[in-house]
């Protein structure tokens, strides 16, 4: 609280007092002159006693992508967009202002009251601004999300606002058959869809797989992002070093106050966090191109450009802090305003169920408000862990245990007031009435009565934060939107910044209001108080009156003062005016077209507000500070003098002594002797369900063993010949071993499934990790026996897809480190033998990976492939696979096999949706086989690990050097002394002779695909080149919607490529029977000769991917791809669809 003080105050007293200066420092910042009318601007300011006078740097980072338009082309733009739903215009004429609605195709004249807000925000200056139109977004939800591409090539791309808004647009701008925009997504795309486009390549929201979390007490994904400054609320010097070794694991994030809220939270850095933003659900269609929008709040991402709410800028009941609606005037104390000692000591909220549309539908229960209003109404009596301050020693804290119920109703006062869109909860609205509290509206003064406002996004940024501020209580603030404020006011000083997870709610209430009687009662029967205390010669703190004054009770009320002077001071009407006149001179310039006449003005952003220390002289550093860790309160403890420091160092060392000869001398007990010592270097990461911390003797603690005995409820299912026949390749299980003993270690597993439709839950659910379909099922099973909030299911499977696609372009669908990864195409690839070589590359490109997953081969009986192959189907080439990469393969074919020969029809029937999909009953026999697999292996893995039996292999762990006791490392692939390691990767490929060994060039698959996701070509490769990026939405094939496609003959595409390997292909589009037939010719560099002649002709019912190898053998390093269309020149030919370039 004091380093937000020193910073509000020095970025305060660091604002220009003069025109000169202020021009400087302009200069400074944005390296170009300021904008016409800044003279006049800045006497505004100074005439109205403005304060912030240079800190716009949020405002010009929003403008800088439109520095890449012409004059023309912004003004038409800006026009342009009025043509879209809820977009609404304000055009400045002679010093007039005009408000507009000109959407195609609605015939109302009426504006929104978000237009009309603006047009007053500049009633004041508007006579001093050059003619120009202003769009106003009428949503709450920012509009406008640009794709990365158009952003870092704005000149190669397709901009051309001339041709039209329904070019502008493309596909994703939706027509209907009117060619009227369409103003929400109809299931066609989603908000989140769009976004993931903004990202930059390589990121992991690029990346096409969808994941889920840890069940349990798993904490947000907010909670768990990394990179996200914390403040640390509890002492370090305890002693415990697992309270700093995993942030996934345990209550640690309930301890953790962060810095600031999540305006700048990077989704694509942690796509996971999506699903608990209501935003990225909204209905309405977003707009994929560069238009300048002006919008009241955005989420990152957005390229919205940020005006001052309009119920900032009113006065109205709802809105309003001390609004007098008889007399209709602000008053400067709210009538229902009453003195803080009298105002309850709870954290208090109400406010409808709104928070995100229902596209696609499924995720209400994730929105914001929806898990705040969860998180408080539970009747959970699972303890959570409240840390109190003595109230006459605030160095002293004592840890309470009290179960979550009884600190919602000691701690909040939160509900909803009404539903929004319940039916599209899980469950429906009895649903949400039943898991969540619902109380009768209240007035807006009604939330004086608390000491604790809690403000919460709702559909978009929350209204009422001014008048929160404007109150005498304090305010704690979660939300994800930068609105025009966000530069201008401090976190900790002005508000209490709350993590968008909410896991530290209770103890920020638990750090400025003391315990009652209640609470210590509880926390004594638990016993916690005497078990926890910081001190165990104190005595535990006594209850106290929980209106008596303390320390953490000033400094709350210190945050309250704070907000309110705050908005006294900056929050005014006219300092909204200020910030307006502002972004008006600046969208003016660009509006001009002073680029053109002054080119030197065409100068990059500088610097962002973040490179600025406020306690540093100008010119400021350009090295950003690094982000840390610090205590959070003023409560400090008394500075250490050189011999205490010296005293703590020796008795730190001296614990760490103790600790390494302990760990030495019970290792004979811990360790078993039998494996090699350095297995288990990571037991200072074990947690709570650490089953290897346990003795020789104890028995297993899993139900299920031993396999096949009387507690495997599988066996007893379907058999235990059955079951044991399921495997049709077991091998030494290595692999799978590692992952079982880092979950038997209580650590996090991350599982990955690739594979086709089966994977992809089609036909089943639809969505791939839908609790019906095989994945979720599996995962659901793996969190029962390893629960874990930080454990992860990703599925990557696609639709209409088999492994001639994953094996060059795995990467793009799994995330950078993961421990398992499943592979389900045996009813997927064709039984043909060049799919035994895609399968082996999918294979063993996995298993080269730097983070040396473990691969499992899962197998899917399909009735249509039995009548095609009988018992011999593809999975006796992936079978060879499997057994070569030792790696195992299960299958549920001896389940359904005898029984499909007998009864076909009612076994397809039960099991299938047709004659090659799974329905859920299908995924439940997926599921089964795979957890079946599983129990064997856990079974065998403890029975090792405590030396009970000798079934799991020995291994070599993935670390190197020399483990802390003792033993060898090595990695997969490489070459050790021991050449029977079962990690060790075989050197060649299956088909390889001996003599080619010698020779072999390692696999690095590349994939350059039309989906533009990790590795996207630049949109200026096609132009001119009679191909181009297309997109069709409707194709039910997600590989099917991006495309690279050409009509014209002779056109040709050329795309850069790195190989290793030296295999190269080309992924195509074999169209359906009857459509048009085209051909092209491929080659590798200048290698026009050897090209390879590929005709789209099909023979089928669909169209479908297919995968083309126009060379082999080609030398390692930096070639290209060329792709020429056949025909006649000047004439036509159907188009060819290239889906993307792939090598080895």
């Amino acid at each position: 609280m004091l380093a937000a003080h020193r910073k509000h105050k020095g970025m305060v007293m660091r604002q220009s007092s003069t025109l000169a200066d202020a021009v400087k420092e302009y200069q400074r910042r944005y390296g170009r002159a300021p904008p016409r009318g800044f003279d006049k601007w800045f006497e505004f300011v100074k005439a109205n006693g403005v304060k912030i006078v240079d800190e716009y740097d949020s405002m010009v980072k929003d403008l800088e992508p439109f520095w890449a338009l012409d004059g023309v082309e912004m003004r038409r733009r800006a026009e342009q967009v009025g043509e879209l739903a809820s977009i609404d215009l304000v055009f400045i004429k002679n010093g007039n202002a005009t408000l507009v609605n000109v959407e195609r195709g609605n015939n109302r004249t009426e504006v929104s009251a978000r237009a009309q807000g603006f047009a007053r925000m500049i009633e004041k200056f508007q006579h001093t601004l050059p003619d120009m139109v202003f769009a106003v977004n009428a949503r709450a939800e920012a509009r406008v999300l640009v794709p990365w591409a158009h952003i870092v090539y704005p000149n190669s791309t397709n901009q051309n606002s001339a041709v039209g808004l329904g070019n502008m647009l493309g596909a994703a701008g939706g027509l209907d058959s009117n060619s009227h925009l369409v103003p929400d997504w109809r299931g066609q795309s989603s908000v989140w869809e769009a976004f993931r486009q903004t990202c930059p390549p390589g990121t992991e929201a690029r990346r096409i797989f969808r994941s889920l979390q840890g069940h349990g007490s798993a904490q947000s994904a907010f909670s768990r992002a990394k990179g996200q400054a914390i403040i640390t609320t509890t002492p370090t010097s305890s002693g415990n070093i697992h309270d700093e070794v995993d942030p996934y694991q345990g209550a640690d994030s309930d301890f953790q106050f962060v810095e600031e809220t999540q305006v700048g939270y990077d989704y694509c850095a942690h796509p996971e966090a999506h699903t608990q933003s209501g935003h990225f659900f909204s209905d309405w269609r977003t707009i994929p191109a560069l238009y300048p929008v002006l919008s009241p709040a955005k989420a990152p991402g957005f390229s919205d450009l940020i005006i001052p709410s309009h119920y900032y800028y009113s006065s109205t009941k709802r809105y309003t802090y001390g609004y007098d609606a008889v007399n209709t005037v602000v008053k400067d104390i709210d009538d229902m305003e009453i003195p803080w000692e009298r105002k309850e000591d709870n954290i208090f909220w109400r406010g409808a169920a709104t928070g995100g549309g229902s596209s696609p539908p499924g995720y209400m229960a994730h929105y914001q408000r929806h898990r705040f209003v969860r998180m408080a109404s539970t009747p959970s009596a699972l303890n959570k862990t409240v840390v109190y301050s003595h109230p006459s020693k605030p160095n002293e804290f004592f840890p309470h245990h009290v179960p979550q119920a009884e600190l919602n109703s000691h701690m909040l006062d939160v509900a909803f007031t009404k539903t929004v869109g319940c039916m599209h909860y899980p469950g429906g609205c009895a649903a949400m009435r039943k898991e969540m509290r619902f109380a009768d509206p209240v007035p807006l003064g009604e939330h004086w009565r608390h000491k604790y406002l809690i403000d919460i996004d709702g559909q978009s940024y929350s209204a009422r934060f001014f008048a929160f501020l404007a109150s005498q209580s304090a305010v704690i603030k979660s939300t994800v939107y930068r609105e025009f404020y966000s530069d201008w006011i401090q976190p900790w000083l002005h508000y209490i910044p709350l993590s968008g997870g909410y896991d530290e709610l209770y103890n920020i209430h638990g750090y400025f209001s003391p315990p009652s009687a209640r609470m210590v009662a509880l926390a004594s029967k638990d016993g916690s108080l005497n078990a926890g205390s910081a001190t165990n010669d104190t005595a535990p703190p006594p209850a106290i009156e929980r209106r008596e004054k303390t320390e953490g009770d000033v400094l709350l009320r210190k945050i309250a003062r704070a907000g309110r002077s705050w908005k006294q001071a900056f929050g005014r009407q006219v300092d909204m005016e200020a910030y307006v006149y502002r972004l008006c001179l600046e969208y003016a310039r660009l509006w001009v077209n002073e680029v053109a006449m002054h080119p030197a003005l065409r100068r990059p952003y500088v610097r962002a507000a973040t490179e600025i220390d406020p306690t540093s002289p100008r010119p400021p550093l350009r090295t950003p500070s690094p982000t840390h860790t610090h205590s959070m309160s003023e409560k400090q403890s008394p500075r250490l003098g050189p011999g205490a420091l010296s005293r703590g160092y020796c008795i730190a060392l001296g614990v760490l002594a103790l600790v390494f000869l302990s760990a030495l001398a019970v290792s004979r007990d811990s360790i078993p002797l039998h494996l090699p010592k350095h297995a288990l270097t990571d037991a200072h990461l074990l947690r709570p369900h650490d089953y290897l911390n346990a003795s020789a003797s104890d028995p297993a603690p899993f139900d299920f063993c031993p396999i096949y005995g009387p507690g495997d409820d599988l066996a007893t299912k379907y058999g235990a010949t059955v079951l044991a026949r399921t495997r049709f390749h077991a091998g030494s299980g290595a692999r799978i071993q590692r992952v079982v003993h880092k979950a038997l270690s209580g650590l996090p597993v991350t599982i990955s499934v690739l594979g086709g439709s089966v994977s992809a839950c089609h036909g089943a659910g639809e969505d791939p990790i839908a609790p019906t379909c095989y994945p979720t099922r599996f995962f659901n099973w793996w969190n029962s026996v390893f629960p874990h909030p930080a454990s992860e299911l990703t599925n990557g499977a696609l639709r209409r897809t088999d492994s001639a696609y994953f094996a060059f372009c795995s990467a793009h669908h799994l995330p950078d480190r993961t421990d398992l990864v499943i592979l389900d195409f045996d009813a997927a690839d064709p039984n043909h033998r060049d799919w035994a070589d895609h399968f082996e590359l999918l294979v063993r490109s996995i298993l080269v990976r730097p983070d040396q997953p473990a691969v499992l081969v899962l197998g899917h009986f399909a009735p249509q492939y039995q009548n095609e192959n009988g018992w011999v189907g593809v999975e006796t080439l992936h079978g060879n696979v499997a057994q070569y990469y030792d790696v195992p393969h299960v299958s549920t074919k001896p389940l359904l096999y005898n029984r499909y020969l007998s009864h076909p029809d009612e076994t397809t029937g039960t099991y299938y949706a047709d004659p090659v999909l799974a329905n859920p009953a299908g995924h439940v026999v997926l599921a089964d086989v795979l957890i079946s697999y599983f129990q064997s292996q856990v079974c065998a893995g403890w029975a090792a690990a405590r030396g009970h039996a000798f079934d799991a292999p020995r291994f070599t762990p993935d670390v190197k050097g020399k483990g802390l006791l003792g033993g060898n490392a090595a990695h997969a692939g490489e070459e050790t002394e021991d050449e029977t390691n079962p990690l060790r990767i075989p050197r060649g490929r299956m088909r390889d002779k001996p003599a080619a060994v010698s020779s072999f060039r390692e696999v690095k698959p590349f994939c350059a695909s039309a989906n533009d996701l990790v590795n996207p070509l630049p949109p200026s490769l096609f132009y001119g080149s009679g191909w181009s990026m297309r997109n069709d939405p409707k194709a039910d094939s997600e590989l099917l919607r991006h495309y690279w496609g050409s009509e014209i003959p002779a056109s040709k595409m050329r795309v850069s490529v790195k190989l290793s390997a030296g295999d190269v292909g080309v992924y195509f589009v074999r169209e359906k029977r009857g459509t048009g037939v085209a051909e092209v010719a491929c080659w590798v560099d200048d290698n026009v000769a050897g090209g390879v002649k590929i005709s789209n002709e099909g023979a089928g019912g669909e169209a479908v991917p297919e995968l083309m190898i126009i060379d082999r053998n080609v030398a390692a390093g930096s070639h290209f791809v060329e792709c020429a269309l056949g025909g006649e020149e000047g004439s036509t030919s159907a188009t060819f669809r290239i889906l993307g370039i792939f090598a080895t």
